[in-house]
């Protein structure tokens, strides 16, 4: 993982589809929408966070804290949805509401 978290770089590939799609004729690039489930959503949430040019959000199934994950005895969720240090910082509450304005949609969990 050459001391990068797989979260980060999951990111990032969200971001660099984004910027394959944007390039495409036949996309209208103001009405980009990701949607991720699982873990995959956790990726939607920072990419959308970081490229104000996406639309809409849609989640599903996705964990709606790490601080739940850490406390919750039946975790299942793939360690690789941890950043080192995430809650010093913040939680994945702060990430949903920072996307407020950008019509995010919880499906699930």
């Amino acid at each position: 993982m050459l001391s990068k978290p797989v979260l980060g770089m999951r990111v990032i590939d969200v971001l660099c589809v984004l910027g394959y799609v944007r390039s495409r004729p036949d996309v209208n690039s103001n009405r980009i929408a990701l949607w991720g489930k699982g873990q995959g959503g956790v990726w939607v949430l920072y990419a959308g966070l970081l490229d104000a040019g996406v639309a809409r959000l849609i989640v599903e199934n996705t964990p709606i804290s790490y601080l739940g994950m850490a406390t919750d005895m039946a975790y299942s969720w793939n360690q690789t949805l941890l950043l080192p240090n995430v809650l010093r910082h913040h939680d994945l509450p702060e990430v949903t509401a920072a996307l407020f304005d950008r019509h995010l949609q919880r499906v699930g969990l």
